[in-house]
């Protein structure tokens, strides 16, 4: 079971929207039979370093995402916990909205002019955070 840990700072997310009726950072629980994807985006509250964990304390296992939100201002996740896959979707992104569309109406688009360039920076950490059991 995956579970959210409170983060060490006092840095949260916003939540902006999701895609049904799902709490985003609760615990995972078992698959399910229903195999329905529960999306949800978010905004780091405040510039600079933000950091997506991924807990596991049965296994001893974390993973974490971090990013400049400067440059990447939302996080997307993603949840499957249907029977047969069970998985987790993080994704630091540059728009909100829900398609291309809507993103380029409201604005979260950043088009780039011929030679022009962007630099992202994403940092992956995957920790164990207790021995492993022989």
């Amino acid at each position: 079971m995956w579970t959210r840990r409170q983060p060490s700072t006092s840095r949260r997310l916003a939540s902006l929207w999701k895609s049904s009726d799902h709490d985003p950072f609760a615990a995972f629980g078992p698959p399910v039979s229903t195999h329905q994807s529960e999306i949800s985006v978010h905004r780091p509250n405040g510039q600079g370093l933000s950091t997506c964990r991924l807990v596991n304390p049965t296994r001893g296992l974390e993973l974490a995402i971090a990013f400049d939100s400067a440059t990447l201002p939302f996080l997307q996740l993603l949840r499957l916990r249907g029977a047969g896959y069970y998985m987790v979707g993080i994704e630091p992104c540059t728009a909100a909205q829900r398609n291309r569309t809507s993103a380029r109406q409201a604005g979260e688009i950043p088009l780039l002019q011929p030679g022009e360039g962007r630099d992202f920076s994403i940092e992956v950490a995957a920790t164990r955070t207790r021995p492993l059991q022989g």
